[in-house]
């Protein structure tokens, strides 16, 4: 009975369901070694100590002083802090405007100094990039023959409604023919 008891209090404690007495309860049983000992591996709920201690004096004063510290910032902390913020955006700004003097669009130089070399890399590069490209594409051939077959569909449609209306004719001409002949 206080085994089934024990196994069902620790399967609550697990899931964070059971109450304080329940928990001193958990404790109480465990405490008995003979139920410790079907459950050795809950040693460390047996010492288990259902009050909680109450925090120490002046405990929820720093709390507050740690939580709290910027809004109880000195007016002189904060100019220092906002000092601090411009000079560190002034020397961002700074590094900023000399690099791109240093390395800006002057400093870009010609790497051909022969327009006619300077055209025939251009065009093996863009060579290249065609060469690549279009062995990409065959890969795509059967794509491009799938969108090819409606319109032949409505090709063969347009054949087979002129082939219909010459059949039309033939069978009219055919109706003619027996009918004069028969006459």
């Amino acid at each position: 009975m206080e085994y089934d008891r024990v196994r069902e209090l620790l399967c609550r404690y697990y899931e964070g369901l059971t109450t304080e007495e329940e928990e001193a309860q958990l404790s109480e049983l465990l405490s008995d070694p003979s139920i410790l000992s079907l459950f050795p591996e809950e040693r460390h709920l047996a010492s288990m100590n259902a009050a909680v201690p109450e925090p120490p004096e002046g405990f929820y004063d720093r709390l507050t002083d740690v939580t709290h510290r910027e809004l109880q910032m000195r007016p002189g902390h904060r100019l220092l802090r906002h000092a601090a913020t411009v000079a560190a955006a002034a020397v961002i700004l700074a590094a900023s405007w000399m690099l791109l003097n240093q390395y800006g669009p002057q400093a870009v130089k010609d790497t051909y100094t022969d327009p006619q070399i300077a055209m025939a890399e251009v065009k093996s590069i863009l060579n290249d990039v065609s060469r690549k490209m279009n062995t990409g594409m065959e890969e795509l051939e059967p794509m491009r023959r799938i969108t090819e077959a409606p319109e032949a569909v409505g090709e063969m449609s347009r054949i087979n409604s002129i082939v219909e209306d010459n059949l039309a004719k033939l069978r009219y001409l055919n109706r003619l023919d027996n009918s004069t002949g028969n006459n």
